[in-house]
């Protein structure tokens, strides 16, 4: 989701890390309303990133593919299933 932001306009391939220049001037110049949508989207993904969060995805997953193939690395299971059925059922966490 773009939110009707110019991505084209954005380096993708030399951004570094924290290199966020770019995507908060385009953050900066949407409407308000889609900034606040935007901002609403960005702090689900942000809720994700701590541990109550990957936990909730490692759950969702083990629950949505109880039968899938999965192997665990260094302590991360990895999974064989389809991404769809995943992402449909992680917009429901």
């Amino acid at each position: 989701e773009t939110f009707g932001a110019d991505v084209e306009l954005v380096p993708w391939d030399k951004l570094k890390r924290n290199d966020i220049d770019v995507l908060l001037k385009l953050f900066d110049e949407l409407p308000p309303d889609k900034r606040d949508e935007a901002e609403v989207v960005l702090r689900h993904v942000h809720a994700l990133s701590c541990e109550q969060g990957v936990q909730a995805l490692g759950e969702a997953a083990d629950e949505l593919h109880a039968d899938a193939g999965k192997i665990t690395v260094n302590g991360c299971k990895i999974y064989s299933f389809s991404p769809n059925r995943f992402l449909k059922r992680l917009a429901l966490i």
